[in-house]
């Protein structure tokens, strides 16, 4: 059994649905509680469980801080940090509003708990929150933009299965859901393109 009590948020965990119930009784009897049911949402993150895994997602959580940046329309860049791009704590163009750059930061770190591959720009980004720059807003202001262009973009599947010369199968579709990384698009291609490879193995 796990608990989890954020101020007056709490999350109960266990392989045992009598256990779970058991201390909600004994909650209740101490404390007036609302049973939301099944986890969906907790801390900006979005739950979503299967029968064999659990996932979890931040797009509500990046769209509010697109929201307040004013990033909604923001051109889409490839990566969220140039690999040649050089920031340095030298620079005296400060920028105007550096407890914005630091809430800014502090969010890309939130993020970076089912965004990983954000997670080498904000550690360079973080190194600059006493006196931030104008290039380091900048350079934090694209690692959303990387993700302003899209977050409700789904992944697309295709293959091609090849019998000898002979083309036998094909797909070009959208993935049902929106993938949180280039990799889980990646393997739900992958999956898919199995999936046929395997009914014409069976089948020939």
């Amino acid at each position: 059994m796990a608990l989890l009590v954020y101020v007056d948020d709490v999350l109960l965990a266990s392989d045992s649905i009598l256990e779970i119930e058991r201390l909600k009784t004994l909650l209740d009897a101490k404390f007036t509680i609302k049973d939301l049911g099944p986890l969906k949402y907790f801390l900006s993150l979005e739950v979503a469980r299967s029968k064999t895994s659990i996932s979890l997602c931040q797009r509500k959580y990046i769209l509010d801080i697109l929201e307040d940046t004013s990033l909604t329309r923001s051109k889409h860049v490839a990566f969220p940090m140039e690999s040649t791009l050089k920031l340095s704590s030298n620079d005296t163009n400060f920028y105007e509003d550096p407890s914005g750059y630091r809430r800014l930061i502090d969010r890309l770190f939130y993020l970076t708990l089912t965004k990983p591959d954000l997670a080498y720009s904000v550690k360079v980004l973080s190194q600059f929150l006493a006196k931030p720059a104008v290039s380091h807003h900048q350079a934090g202001i694209r690692v959303l933009s990387d993700w302003a262009g899209c977050v409700d973009t789904r992944s697309v599947t295709s293959f091609a299965i090849f019998l000898g010369n002979s083309l036998i199968s094909w797909k070009s579709k959208k993935q049902v859901t929106v993938s949180q990384s280039f990799a889980e698009a990646e393997y739900q291609a992958l999956a898919t393109a199995t999936c046929e490879i395997q009914w014409f193995f069976n089948a020939l």
